[in-house]
């Protein structure tokens, strides 16, 4: 019996030594895609705090890895909060922070044709708070920890951003949310290139289509068609999960992508390759035969089933 609780324990130490140097500030991860991310990290043995304004929401994470799992509250686009949850973290840990993921949301889309030029204006703002300014507050809180990680284990420091296809290929009514992710996707490349001689990684993630509770806002009818139109806009005729993001985002972090820095490298399911997009308001707002919003390169993608072959 001895001998079996030996060999499991053993198993448990080599089984979690993936990402056992880490440990992580996890902003905007208590639900969806980041969440996915903290998981792995966990699961692989790093030590994470979790944070969003809405932390309970990972109390499950913390219960199940209650040693290495921390919740602090903070807003991503209160830079006096970031700052001070960049202290709380290094407390928690005890030692430096490796490594950032920053993944927040701002719901705020800026229909600017529809709600008009303030409101969209308004929704850009909102974004940008978040996506922009809190990434780049919350880096500036982190550097010193990121610095010294890299000057004593090159390769574990690291910042992984998500952002969005939307950054490159535009979705009809989402003006704000476009704009504030490619310039997030900027400022990573910018951060990348001041920060690479010190040591310091900084790439970012572009989802696809990813069936994470987002969507739970628009209610159940609506999110459900939302989500089976998108599945067709995917070149794998399907919509993607949050640990398929999760994954690469946790591998990007870890010294295993060590040579890897200022790259936007897309986790879309060949929603690329159709130039194809979700249209939030494309219902309300255009007609799918109408070429002006969908283009004749997308409306292979918008036939449902009939592209999918039998074998």
């Amino acid at each position: 019996m001895l001998k079996l609780v030996a060999v499991v324990m053993l198993w448990q130490v080599f089984a979690h030594d993936d990402f056992g140097e880490l440990r992580v500030v996890c902003m905007g991860c208590s639900s969806g895609i980041g969440k996915a991310a903290a998981e792995i990290l966990l699961e692989g043995g790093a030590e994470v705090v979790i944070s969003s304004r809405s932390p309970d929401k990972a109390q499950d994470v913390v219960k199940k890895f209650p040693s290495t799992a921390h919740l602090i509250p903070a807003d991503a686009s209160d830079p006096i909060q970031l700052s001070k949850l960049a202290v709380e973290a290094r407390k928690r840990f005890g030692q430096p922070v490796t490594s950032l993921i920053w993944a927040p949301t701002a719901l705020g889309m800026g229909t600017f044709r529809i709600v008009g030029g303030q409101a969209g204006i308004a929704a850009l703002k909102d974004q940008m708070n978040v996506n922009v300014y809190g990434l780049l507050s919350l880096v500036d809180a982190l550097k010193r920890d990121l610095i010294s990680v890299a000057d004593t284990t090159p390769g574990s420091a690291a910042i992984v951003a998500v952002s969005s296809i939307a950054s490159f290929n535009p979705a009809f009514g989402n003006l704000a949310y476009s704009i504030a992710k490619a310039a997030q996707d900027a400022a990573i490349k910018n951060l990348a290139l001041e920060f690479g001689a010190l040591g310091v990684r900084f790439n970012s993630v572009l989802p696809g289509v990813i069936e994470t509770p987002i969507f739970d806002a628009f209610g159940p009818s609506v999110a459900a068609a939302m989500l089976k139109d998108a599945e067709y806009r995917h070149a794998l005729g399907r919509n993607g999960q949050p640990k398929e993001c999760g994954h690469l985002m946790a591998f990007l972090v870890s010294q295993k992508a060590s040579f890897i820095t200022g790259q936007a490298i897309s986790v879309d399911g060949g929603a690329r390759l159709l130039g194809s997009h979700v249209d939030w308001f494309s219902g309300v707002l255009a007609d799918s035969n109408d070429d002006r919003y969908f283009p004749l390169s997308r409306k292979w993608s918008l036939r449902g089933n009939s592209h999918k072959v039998e074998l």
